[in-house]
């Protein structure tokens, strides 16, 4: 289910650092807002997940796989976290106006980010869920 949430977030994404190209006026808030749902439904999921793994024993000190395990996903839902951050900062200046053409590289730069965060999840998805 986590990883079906990460694509759409690419898509939505895409749409919000696209139209940087013409208007920073023009960009649309309502799929960055769906961008920033849907990362903290992911983050969610993750936090539930977690829970349940704990109450069932994993744990960093139960083994090699629980802090391998811990270790990467944590690293990951961390910078997912600070992209989300990042994104409503965004979304919150583009909504003030003090985003413009002149001043997109924080637009640009946070869906860099967001890109490589999302991207990376297949990978570590693969790696600790199923190798």
């Amino acid at each position: 289910m986590k990883t079906l949430l990460g694509w759409p977030e690419v898509h939505d994404f895409h749409g919000f650092g696209a139209p940087m190209h013409l208007d920073a006026q023009t960009m649309s808030a309502v799929n960055v807002t769906v961008t920033a749902i849907l990362g903290g439904i992911f983050l969610c999921v993750q936090g539930y997940e977690w829970v349940q793994l704990v109450h069932f024993g994993l744990t960093m000190s139960s083994s090699t796989y629980g802090t391998t395990f811990y270790t990467l996903i944590g690293t990951h839902a961390l910078h997912v976290a600070g992209a989300l951050i990042w994104l409503l900062a965004v979304l919150g200046l583009t909504a003030a106006g003090r985003v413009s053409r002149e001043r997109g590289t924080i637009v640009r730069g946070c869906a860099l980010y967001w890109h490589f965060v999302v991207g990376l999840w297949p990978i570590l998805f693969v790696t600790v869920y199923l190798l």
